[in-house]
């Protein structure tokens, strides 16, 4: 059953953006999934409860927007350019390259999920992957240094929502002490609402999640994602990699379009590898930190891909598995096991060894 569906369609409307879960039905429907006292618990209840109402309420938006758009009518970047007597629901930008896209949808949902948990939580630094491209640099700050700070990401697979495919998302995570200790994922397609909480569990719609074991290499769905990495040295590297992955005969290798929708996967057993940042593609914090956190909390393993001097690869690596995964790095590799993690680990750095040795200026 949908999340809406649980919620008994408790659905009322705000004057700023038009939807809003009742608070009330989600405190009493999350609760219960994590078994919160409201007194020994009140402020990760607090917590967890407004991150599940901002990404409902901002996935609402996106559903919206979404049934607008995919309709007859193109997509234009301006209502200039469409033809006389058709009105484009969202404009589209570039960011850092025409690869990277933004739209007027990703914003007003950052808008919306601001103006719930800022003013509820107005100690806590708010990290939005839109006005993060704008000025970051003190929240960022922030946040590293150990400060509460929410992580959101408004609208993962922002070129799927353009281009049509249904593969979205909304996250919103909360980070203290550099840590994950909360994270709620929205796809307002298929209605599915992810949670977790730091050493207390993940859940989908309120069923318990856990990662399927370990399966052999050649019976791995891998996911991996290139990204906005364009250069012919990315290339290479992304490409080396997948090549050995074939090689070894993994059952299948998918880019989906979607980072947190990817660790979800792995979450629930879906898939059972996703890497990414092997050539400057790595994700920022907010694509990693609520799908890490749900992953780490069904079982899986998730470790960063950088090896630091020193260290023998295989003894850092599994180290590495062992420890927090670092929200502010530069890759990842999450697996639904630590033998499974290990073999791809190997994989990995073989053919990027390969691609360096062959091509000395990419190393």
């Amino acid at each position: 059953m949908g999340i809406t569906e649980q919620l008994n369609e408790t659905v009322s409307k705000t004057e700023t953006s038009g939807v809003l879960p009742s608070v009330s039905a989600v405190a009493e429907l999350v609760a219960g999934w994590f078994g919160f006292d409201e007194v020994q618990d009140q402020d990760l209840y607090s917590e967890t409860i407004a991150a599940a109402v901002a990404v409902v309420a901002g996935g609402l938006i996106l559903k919206a927007a979404w049934n607008q758009l995919h309709c007859p009518l193109a997509l234009y970047a301006d209502s200039s350019s469409a033809p006389a007597g058709s009105k484009s629901p969202v404009l589209v930008a570039t960011k850092t390259s025409s690869a990277d896209i933004v739209t007027s949808v990703d914003r007003q949902i950052e808008s919306e999920i601001r103006r719930i948990l800022v003013p509820a939580f107005p100690g806590y630094a708010f990290i939005g992957e839109e006005s993060a491209y704008v000025s970051s640099t003190v929240t960022m700050n922030a946040a590293k240094t150990g400060a509460p700070a929410w992580m959101v990401d408004p609208l993962d697979g922002t070129t799927n929502f353009v281009s049509g495919v249904p593969h979205i998302c909304t996250s919103v995570a909360l980070l203290r002490e550099r840590h994950v200790v909360l994270g709620a994922v929205y796809n307002p397609l298929t209605d599915d609402l992810w949670v977790a909480v730091r050493n207390r569990g993940a859940f989908l719609n309120g069923r318990r999640l856990y990662c399927q074991r370990h399966v052999p290499l050649s019976d791995a769905v891998v996911v991996t994602e290139f990204g906005y990495e364009r250069s012919a040295e990315g290339a290479r590297r992304m490409c080396a990699v997948v090549e050995r992955l074939l090689c070894e005969r993994v059952r299948a290798i998918r880019m989906l379009g979607s980072g947190i929708l990817d660790l979800l996967f792995t979450a629930q057993g879906v898939v059972h590898v996703v890497y990414a940042g092997i050539a400057g593609e790595g994700w920022q914090p907010w694509d990693y930190a609520a799908g890490v956190l749900i992953a780490k909390e069904a079982g899986c393993v998730v470790a960063s891909l950088e090896s630091p001097p020193g260290m023998t690869c295989d003894g850092e690596f599994l180290s590495r598995c062992a420890h927090d995964f670092d929200i502010f790095g530069q890759s990842i590799l999450c697996a639904s096991s630590r033998d499974l993690a290990l073999e791809v680990h190997h994989v990995i750095r073989e053919a990027c060894d390969r691609v360096s040795e062959k091509h000395p200026a990419d190393a």
